[in-house]
């Protein structure tokens, strides 16, 4: 559900040919075209393969608390709902639901990776130079206000490319705009 690119899906559809199915969609409003496109097409798949009443069991819907197309279609299709917290935007959601649960079914122990998280936040909320990410703020700031807009973060590992996309996409969203930070 990232793409509208037909050859992906189709890859996709392939790769569940005799597995066991579950789909995660995950849009706060229901209308953002890529997961929207690509659940109607699973759901299809997903329909047609174990039934519409066993579909509705492995069809996870992770949206708006009260509000929206996609909250609108869960409740009255009786799927499992899980919600996207109001005040914690997209980007920042991997330790709400929307990251949660993937993981989850992924066999990573949330519960460890939750404490992991509230360590780290304890750990960090330290304005010191002793605290790396406070430094690394602190000298992307400095460096900004020196003229210098533009960061790299490179890897040369195939297998984190789309670490490297999430990474572009979150500089993008989240200092890119407007000259209002580093690029």
């Amino acid at each position: 559900g990232n793409s509208i690119s037909s050859t992906a899906l189709q890859e996709l559809l392939e790769l569940c040919e005799g597995r066991r199915v579950s789909i995660n969609v995950i849009s706060k409003s229901g209308t953002t075209t890529e997961p929207a496109i690509a659940f109607r097409v699973l759901r299809d798949y997903l329909e047609k393969t174990v039934g519409k009443e066993e579909a509705k069991n492995r069809i996870f819907v992770t949206t708006d608390r009260a509000k929206g197309t996609l909250k609108a279609l869960a409740d009255r299709e009786g799927y499992e709902t899980f919600v996207v917290p109001d005040d914690v935007g997209g980007r920042f959601s991997v330790l709400s639901p929307v990251g949660l649960l993937p993981m989850a079914a992924a066999g990573i122990d949330v519960m460890a990776l939750l404490r992991g998280a509230a360590k780290a936040k304890k750990e960090y909320d330290l304005r010191s130079f002793e605290n790396p990410v406070w430094l690394y703020a602190a000298v992307r700031n400095l460096m900004h206000r020196r003229g210098m807009a533009i960061e790299l973060l490179e890897s040369f590992e195939p297998d984190f490319q789309m670490m490297g996309a999430w990474w572009q996409q979150l500089f993008g969203e989240s200092e890119g705009k407007d000259g209002k930070g580093i690029f």
